[in-house]
C-alpha cells in the first residue's frame, strides 16, 4: 500500500509541475505565432486529467494505509494488554489504555504515519516545482528556495512549543478518562455515599483542564501556522515582484510569467505543508515514544514449557510480602491430584494472596511453587489450560450469556448448557435466551447467578483441577451446599477451595483442611 502511495505521489507531483510549463509553452506559441500551440494545450489538459487521476489514487491508497496502520497498532496494544502479566496489569491504570486505544493511536497515525507520507509528497511537489522554475528562470528558483527555508526554520523553532502543548493535552485527557472510568465502575460507591456533587465538581475540573489544554494546543497550532503562512506569502510576493521586473526587461515571456505565477501559487501549498507537517509529527513525539515503549515490552503469549497433566502442585519454602508486611512465611505443602483441599483463614490472613500465588495471578514471591517438579513460573499461561479458576467477584462481560459461559469458544455451546443444568440453572435457562445480551438485563441477574455462570465456564471446559475463591458465597445456602457437594464428590477432580466460613455439612467432604494463621500455612488435625 505504501508503494502505491509513493508511485501515485510521484506521478501527481510530475503532472503538477508539468501543467504550468505546458501552459507557458501554449501561450508563448500563440503569442509569437509559432506552431504547436494546440499540441501544448492538449498536453496541458492531459496534465490536469493526470492530476485528478493520481490525486484520487493517492488519497484512496493513503486512506487504506491509515486504516491498516490503525488496525495494526490497536491489535498490537490489545494483544499486549491481553498477554500482560497479572501483576503488571494491576499496577497499570486501565483507563490509560482506553485513552491509548481510543485517542492516542489515532492521533499518532494521523499526525505521524499519515503526515509522514504527506510530507514526502510535499517534498516531491517542492522539488518538481523548483525544477520547473529552473526551466523558466534560474533566479526565480533561488528566490523560492530561500522563501521555502524560512518557514521550515520557523516550524523547527515553534514545533517544540506545539509538542509541549500536545503532551499537556494528552496527560489531561488521560486524567479525565481515569475519572470517567472511576465514575462508571465506582457509581454505587458515589451513590451510597451521596457524593454526587463533590465527584461531579472534581470531574468538571478535570474536564475543564482537558478543554483548556486542548484549546491551548489549538492556539499554539494557529500561531505556528500563522507564522509559517506569513513567511510563505512574503516569499511569494518577492517572487511575483521579481517576475514582473524580469518581464519588463524583456527577459521573461508572458507565458513564462503565467507559468511562474501558477508555480508560485502551487509552491505556497507544499511550503506551508512541509512546515506544518514537521510540526505535526513533532507534536506526537511523546505519544510515539509511549506506544513504542509499550510495544517493546515482551508479552507472555506462549509459555516456555508446555503445561503437563497435573499430578501434584508443591509449595517449597514460599514467602510473600507486600511492601514491608509479611503475608506468607516459609510455606511448605504438596497438593495431590484428585484430592479436595479447603484453606481457611480470617480476613486479612493471606488466603487471597495464597490463591493468587497458586493461580499465577501473583508471581513475585520467594521460594518455589512447582507442578510435577517444574517451576510454575515457566508454565504460565499454558497452565490455565489445565486448571479452572473461579473468583468470588464473578465478572460478566457485556455480551450474550452464551459468550459469557463459552468465553468465545463456539464448540463449547452444548457443554455450556449441560453445565448450567448441572448447577441447577433450569429456571434461569427457561427465562433467559442464551443469545440475549447481558447488558440489557443487568438488573435481573443476582450475585448468585453471576457465580453460577462463572462456575459453568469451568465445568464446560471439563477442567480436572479447580480453584475456588469463595465461589458460592453469594448463593443461597441450599444452592451453595448442593453445588459444593457435587464438586467435592466428583472422582478424579482436584479442588482447592478458599473459604472464610464453611457449613458443617460440607466439611467432611474435604480430604484435607488447611489453615492460614500468623503468616503460616498449617494442616488442621
Amino acid at each position: 500500500m505504501v508503494f502505491i502511495v509513493v508511485i501515485s505521489s510521484v506521478l501527481l507531483a510530475v503532472c503538477t509541475s508539468l501543467k504550468p510549463i505546458y501552459l507557458q509553452n501554449a501561450i508563448d506559441a500563440v503569442d509569437v505565432g509559432a506552431g504547436g500551440a494546440l499540441t501544448m494545450f492538449l498536453c496541458y489538459v492531459a496534465s490536469i486529467l493526470g492530476i485528478l487521476l493520481f490525486e484520487t489514487a493517492r488519497q484512496l491508497s493513503t486512506g487504506k494505509y491509515r486504516n491498516s496502520r490503525l488496525f495494526s497498532l490497536k491489535r498490537k496494544v490489545m494483544a499486549h494488554i491481553v498477554y500482560m502479566p497479572p501483576r503488571k496489569f494491576r499496577e497499570e491504570q486501565g483507563q490509560n489504555y482506553v485513552t491509548t486505544l481510543n485517542n492516542e493511536i489515532e492521533m499518532l497515525v494521523d499526525s505521524y504515519y499519515v503526515t509522514r507520507l504527506e510530507l514526502a509528497y510535499s517534498i516531491l511537489v517542492l522539488i518538481t516545482c523548483v525544477i520547473a522554475l529552473l526551466y523558466i528562470n534560474g533566479y526565480l528558483a533561488i528566490i523560492i528556495i530561500v522563501s521555502t527555508v524560512c518557514p521550515i526554520v520557523a516550524s523547527a523553532v515553534q514545533g517544540k512549543a506545539l509538542e509541549k502543548r500536545t503532551n499537556f493535552y494528552t496527560m489531561a485527557l488521560e486524567k479525565l478518562n481515569v475519572m470517567i472510568g472511576n465514575l462508571i465502575h465506582g457509581y454505587p460507591i458515589i451513590k451510597v455515599n451521596h457524593i454526587e456533587r463533590e465527584y461531579l465538581q472534581t470531574l468538571e475540573q478535570d474536564n475543564e483542564k482537558a478543554a483548556h489544554a486542548e484549546f491551548a494546543k489549538a492556539k499554539t497550532k494557529i500561531r505556528v501556522n500563522m507564522i509559517i503562512g506569513l513567511l510563505s506569502y512574503i516569499g511569494e510576493v518577492v517572487m511575483v515582484g521579481f517576475s514582473i521586473y524580469e518581464i519588463s526587461k524583456g527577459r521573461l515571456s508572458v507565458g513564462a510569467l503565467v507559468g511562474a505565477l501558477q508555480l508560485s501559487e502551487m509552491l505556497v501549498i507544499p511550503t506551508n505543508s512541509i512546515s506544518y507537517q514537521i510540526s505535526e509529527m513533532r507534536s506526537v513525539t511523546g505519544i510515539r515514544q509511549k506506544i513504542r515503549q509499550l510495544l517493546s515490552v515482551p508479552d507472555s503469549a506462549a509459555a516456555l514449557t508446555a503445561a503437563p497433566t497435573i499430578e501434584y502442585m508443591e509449595l517449597d519454602n514460599v514467602s510473600f510480602r507486600h511492601e514491608e508486611k509479611v503475608i506468607l512465611s516459609h510455606a511448605n505443602y504438596r497438593f495431590e491430584a484428585g484430592k479436595k483441599y479447603l484453606i481457611l483463614g480470617e480476613n486479612g490472613s493471606g488466603k487471597s494472596t495464597l490463591f493468587k500465588l497458586l493461580t499465577g495471578l501473583e508471581t513475585e514471591y520467594e521460594g518455589c511453587i512447582s507442578v510435577n517438579g517444574t517451576d510454575i513460573r515457566r508454565l504460565w499461561p499454558a497452565l490455565y489450560d489445565q486448571i479452572g479458576v473461579v473468583l468470588q467477584d464473578a465478572f460478566i462481560f457485556d455480551d450474550t450469556f452464551l459468550q459469557n459461559v463459552t468465553l468465545y469458544r463456539p464448540a463449547l455451546r452444548e457443554r455450556a448448557v449441560s453445565a448450567m443444568h448441572s448447577l441447577g440453572m433450569d429456571a434461569f435457562l427457561a427465562s433467559h435466551d442464551l443469545d440475549q445480551v447481558f447488558q440489557n438485563t443487568k438488573g435481573n441477574l443476582s450475585g448468585g447467578e453471576r457465580q453460577k455462570l462463572a462456575l459453568a465456564r469451568v465445568l464446560a471446559e471439563n477442567k480436572r483441577v479447580i480453584f475456588l475463591d469463595e465461589a458460592t458465597a453469594n448463593m443461597d445456602k441450599g444452592s451453595s451446599q448442593k453445588i459444593l457437594s457435587q464438586l467435592l464428590r466428583t472422582d478424579g477432580l482436584t479442588v482447592i477451595s478458599i473459604e472464610h466460613k464453611v457449613s458443617p455439612e460440607i466439611l467432611p467432604l474435604y480430604d484435607t483442611i488447611l489453615e492460614l494463621r500468623d503468616t503460616h500455612l498449617e494442616e488442621r488435625a
